[in-house]
Order: C-alpha cells, then structure tokens, then sequence
C-alpha cells in the first residue's frame, strides 16, 4: 500500500474494521515497486493512493478468483469511504482456458492420484524385490508421467504452457514423493498404510490443495497442513513457475524433499528392522552345563 500516510492509515482502519485480521499491509516506495510486488508475488494486492480521489488496485488474477474477488471487494469498500473512485489494474491474468484458475489444481489432483495407485498396486507385485528396484520403479514412474502429462498439459491443452522443463521437473518430484511414501507406508503398515496413503494425498490433499480456494483462505491450521503436504506445496509451486517468475519455490520443494527423504529412509530402515526381529527370534538357545550339589551335572538353559 503507498500514498500520504494518513490516507493509507484511515484505509487500514477501514479494512481492518470490514475484515478483521483479513489483511496484512506492507508499506512500499512507489508504484514501481507495487507492481514488482505484486508481479513476484511478494504481496496479493497492492493499492496506490498516490492520486488525490483515485484508489488503483494492483492485482494478480493468477491467485485465483477467490483472492481476485476478496481483495477487489474490500478495496473498493475502503475506497468509497474515503471517498474516491477506483480502477483495477490485473497485472498476472488467467489465461481464456483456465478463466477459474483450476488447470493446476486439478493438475496435481490427477498426478496425486495417478502416484497413489501405482504404489498401491507396485506394493502387491513386489514382493521379494531388491531394494534398489522398490526405489527405482517409482522414480522410474514418477519421470515418466511427469514428463507425459507436462506435454499433454502443454501441446494438448494448451495449459501450464512455456515451462516445459520446470513443470516437468517439479510433476516429477510430486509424484515420487507421493509414489514412495505410499510405497513406504504400504510396506509398514501394509492394508493400512494404503488407507493412511490415501487419506493424506487424495482426501486431505484434495481439499486443502488450494483449488477454488487460495490456501490461505483455509480455516485454522487447514492453510499449514496444505503445504506440509506435497499436494499443496505442488500447486504452490506450479503456480509460481507457471505465472510468477519461479519466485518463492524454496519453501515448496523443501517440503516435497522430505517427504521424498523420509519415504525413502523407511524403505531403507524397515528391512534392517524385519532382519534384527527375525535375528532375535531364531537365535538359537545358549546352553551351558554347571554341578550340582551330588557331584551330577546338570543342564540349564
């Protein structure tokens, strides 16, 4: 937000008064550096008050129609109050064929879902494969699709278009990380791994993926959860190679390499753990032989 302070104070009033806790409001120099905020996705929304009865709002339409919405309603409201007229100015919009924003969501929906079964069924088909392999065919799968289904999101449709490589990558490291954490969890808990699987990437994932819904907009500590999860953090970071310049991404693939480590640290550490039960239980008995009061020997285990 930038304009003479006590305009920006009394709009701050205003919004916090209409909403809240709804916003927070970072001061920046001029409009060059609202638009670059905006653009980076450093803020949602930017307001220049730096023209006597004119409120210009600064937006991305790329967050998603809820933000667009949110954001342009509070504003003009705020505006009004003080009596000044507003234009919008939507610097990162949605292209024709995705006027909703749901291309990435559902992107990564299908992905998810499409790594969560190969897992589950790659489960029932590899028993006594090597180590090596239980890695390898989920990272052989996950490249794969990633790369098919970044070319038909592409040439096919016409959507996540212009980052072929970015959005290859990243489908890639979606997929393994769901791939051999329900890989891992089958391994564990067996039947019951799958349910914990399926209910961390295609049912809580899919509702706190951040589809119709930015994922700040969710309740509570619903917004966290969505990007501990590498659904959410999927569609945080697809969203920011395909309309943000790949700013913020760090975040979001740190978030995808955990869950990627720690699936493949229990495939590692399991089989130790079955050999050390499987050890102690067939240990063979020690035994020993030591005299008795009479002179006789006799056997103790």
């Amino acid at each position: 937000m930038l304009g003479p302070r006590q305009t920006v104070a009394g709009v701050e009033r205003a919004l916090d008064t209409d909403l809240p806790g709804g916003f927070r409001f970072t001061a920046v120099a001029d409009p060059a550096a609202a638009d670059r905020a905006v653009r980076d996705r450093d803020v949602y929304a930017a307001l220049d008050l730096t023209r006597p009865g004119t409120a210009h709002i600064l937006l991305a339409g790329a967050n998603g129609t809820a933000v667009t919405q949110t954001v342009t309603t509070a504003f003009t409201g705020a505006a009004k109050q003080l009596g000044a007229s507003t234009t919008v100015s939507d610097l990162v919009p949605l292209p024709s064929g995705d006027s909703r924003g749901l291309v990435v969501f559902y992107y990564v929906f299908g992905l998810a879902l499409s790594s969560f079964l190969f897992a589950s069924f790659f489960h029932q088909s590899a028993a006594g494969a090597s180590l090596g392999v239980r890695m390898a065919m989920p990272l052989a799968f996950a490249v794969v699709v990633g790369a098919g289904l970044a070319v038909i999101a592409d040439i096919g449709f016409g959507a996540l278009a212009g980052h072929p490589w970015q959005v290859a990558a990243l489908s890639a490291m979606i997929s393994y990380a769901v791939c051999i954490t329900t890989f891992a969890l089958t391994r564990l808990l067996h039947s019951a791994g799958i349910a914990v699987a399926a209910a961390l990437f295609t049912i809580i994932g899919n509702a706190t993926g951040g589809g119709a819904l930015n994922w700040h907009f969710l309740p509570g500590g619903w917004r966290w959860v969505s990007q501990l999860l590498p659904t959410g953090a999927g569609v945080t970071s697809l969203l920011n190679v395909q309309y943000f310049d790949s700013h913020h991404l760090g975040p979001a693939l740190l978030t995808m390499s955990l869950w990627i480590g720690a699936g493949l640290l229990l495939l590692v550490v399991l089989p130790a753990l079955a050999w050390t039960r499987y050890s102690a239980a067939t240990r063979p008995a020690l035994v020993g032989y030591v005299s008795g009061p009479t002179g006789q020997e006799s056997q103790s285990v």
